[in-house]
């Protein structure tokens, strides 16, 4: 195993992962690193010690999987999602306590599609996204461009913003921003390999994208954080929004009338962001 230290800008040599496991998924909780299945549908379980340099074996995983993905929730749960079991890609996700060692007794409720080769990443919303990845395990068949995010209070997959185009074999990370980075992967059938990085974030709906000053417009989104106050400014974040609204379930944003404001004709924008995960986006907006 290598490691990149950030401070020295150099790669480091440290413990072997054992049994030389391929295809696995991976995630990071309380400072240690967990690793699960792999190697044609695998149950082998293990995790990594920074402070001590060591590799321990950790509770098999129920059900083994290859070409998985992991990710930890803001519960502190690691949750392996999809993967293959050797016959079709998986539909559900596995979730493990990294404090207990232990796997929950059930999996979680299923996605819409099964998928392999995906990545995930926990958003500062709450919910854990299942990202891309395709649904056969062979050469011919499309990978996927669709985003499903699980909600652990209700156990449940909403369909999400699709990335911009088909992505497998790609890695999710959570930036310091708070949006999830998806970065390389294949793009196509043929393994073609990309260097794209995505970034993901709310969508937003002005009712109108120009006005005169004073006059009552709407706005409405998606993707946002579940079940959160959602704050709408004008032209720059200050202490008192113009508006505020309150996302749903699914983080949808329902319409929130603002006004605009008295300032000078020309360009400006909305900035529009949630509270819970401060993803911010931002609607272009022509004062007349």
């Amino acid at each position: 195993m290598s490691c990149f230290d950030p401070s020295t800008n150099t790669w480091g040599a440290y413990a072997t992962v054992p049994g030389s496991p391929e295809a696995f998924g991976a995630a990071t909780a309380g400072g240690i690193i967990h690793i699960f299945g792999g190697n044609g549908a695998g149950t082998g379980a293990s995790a990594y010690s920074s402070t001590n340099n060591t590799w321990t074996q950790t509770l098999a995983v129920p059900e083994g999987r290859s070409y998985p993905a992991a990710a930890t929730g803001l519960d502190g749960l690691i949750y392996l999602i999809g993967g293959y079991d050797g016959t079709n890609p998986v539909n559900t996700a596995q979730v493990f306590n990294p404090t207990t060692g232990a796997w929950a007794a059930s999996k979680t409720s299923a996605m819409s599609t099964g998928r392999m080769a995906l990545s995930a990443a926990g958003g500062g919303d709450g919910r854990i996204y299942a990202i891309g990845g395709v649904t056969a395990f062979n050469t011919t068949t499309t990978p996927l461009s669709s985003v499903e995010a699980y909600t652990p209070a209700t156990d449940t997959w909403a369909v999400v913003a699709p990335l911009p185009g088909p992505r497998d074999y790609a890695a999710a990370a959570v930036g310091s921003d708070g949006r999830i980075y998806v970065t390389g992967g294949s793009d196509n059938m043929t393994f073609n390999p990309t260097s794209a990085v995505e970034a993901y974030g709310p969508i937003t709906t002005l009712s109108a994208a120009t006005g005169a000053a004073g006059a009552s417009l709407t706005v409405s989104g998606s993707n946002f954080a579940i079940n959160a106050t959602v704050n709408v400014y004008f032209d720059k974040v200050t202490a008192t929004p113009i508006a505020t609204g309150t996302s749903d379930g699914v983080g949808a944003l329902p319409a929130v009338t603002w006004k605009v404001p008295a300032v000078a004709a020309g360009a400006h924008r909305l900035i529009i962001v949630d509270v819970r995960s401060q993803f911010p986006s931002y609607a272009a907006f022509t004062v007349q």
